[in-house]
């Protein structure tokens, strides 16, 4: 065991540490000047993307696929999103179209009747108008039961906004 030589402070040479302290000190140099650059930085543009922007665009997807079941869930979605107060209801008046197609399609019952229903919660004018206009196409049936139950109560529910309204002022 005596032949094996443990290097010690009598064969360490100053001259390597100097020359390796040097080297490492050049590297950490190097990178401490290179990391800002190659750093992540934030974004020049925040993606402003509401979350009614991001729904809509969903739901126009689903109501526009070839699925029957797809189309049926965004209308059945739709009339949902309406009655709550997370999304404002001028932000579905886009999808009011392709439901009305959707309506107006001889495609399955359950589908046209959850197409007929969601607009009514949107309410405006244009979609009553659009309704009356569509009812008149509509066979005998649920569809026409139902297009016709929705245009009652949109008009009952806009005498009584009026009425409302003319109560307050004191008329």
């Amino acid at each position: 065991m005596r032949d094996l030589k443990v290097p010690g402070p009598s064969t360490h040479n100053p001259r390597f540490d100097t020359t390796c302290l040097r080297h490492t000190l050049s590297v950490l140099l190097i990178l401490g000047l290179l990391s800002p650059a190659y750093a992540v930085s934030p974004a020049d543009t925040v993606d402003t993307t509401s979350p009614e922007t991001i729904v809509q665009t969903e739901l126009k997807r689903a109501l526009t696929s070839d699925r029957a079941q797809a189309q049926e869930q965004a209308a059945r979605r739709i009339r949902a999103y309406a009655h709550t107060d997370r999304y404002s209801r001028a932000s579905f008046r886009d999808l009011v179209p392709p439901l009305h197609g959707i309506a107006a399609d001889d495609g399955t019952e359950s589908v046209r009747l959850a197409a007929i229903s969601a607009p009514s919660t949107i309410g405006t004018d244009a979609v009553l108008r659009t309704l009356k206009a569509q009812v008149i196409s509509f066979e005998a049936g649920p569809v026409r039961r139902m297009t016709v139950h929705v245009i009652a109560q949109q008009q009952h529910g806009r005498d009584r906004r009026g009425a409302n309204r003319r109560s307050v002022i004191g008329l």
